[in-house]
């Protein structure tokens, strides 16, 4: 192992919390992704999607960007594949016809809940690894760093 120069700040890992945030971020992926395969055909992106949209109906596609850490061109791959498979529907603004609003068909509800459902089953949701205390604390905690790097 070397040591670092004298005049370079070293970050520790194990104190970072902005590293173990990205590393949580990864393995939750990991932990989610299986669940997604076994209940159904969608990638990450598009359940990042569907859950966009299932958290706020109606949203549009430039809201979803803007909500996730994704950009415009998955955003929009994710949704016109989620449209083909009819799991989600796009209407028009009725003040801006420009504009779509996202949607969950009855189908993609049936299947939001399926996968909700699995993912708790698994512990892949994470609900069951803390208390409601811990994560109230905890989504505090993450809204105040997000606003402060926003």
């Amino acid at each position: 192992v070397m040591d670092a120069p004298d005049d370079i700040t070293v970050l520790s890992l194990d104190d970072s919390w902005t590293y173990k945030t990205v590393l949580l971020a990864d393995l939750i992926s990991r932990t989610v992704s299986p669940v997604l395969q076994d209940v159904s055909d969608l990638n990450l992106s598009q359940w990042r999607v569907m859950i966009a949209v299932a958290d706020q109906p109606g949203r549009t596609a430039s809201a979803v960007v803007d909500l996730t850490p994704m950009d415009k061109g998955i955003v929009s791959r994710a949704v016109r594949t989620l449209v083909e498979k009819e799991i989600i529907e796009r209407r028009s603004s009725k003040e801006d016809g420009r504009l779509s609003h996202l949607f969950l068909t009855a189908s993609g509800q049936t299947l939001y809940s399926k996968i909700v459902k699995a993912m708790d089953k698994g512990g892949a949701s994470g609900r069951q690894l803390l208390t409601r205390q811990q994560q109230t604390d905890l989504m505090a905690l993450l809204d105040e760093a997000i606003t402060k790097y926003r």
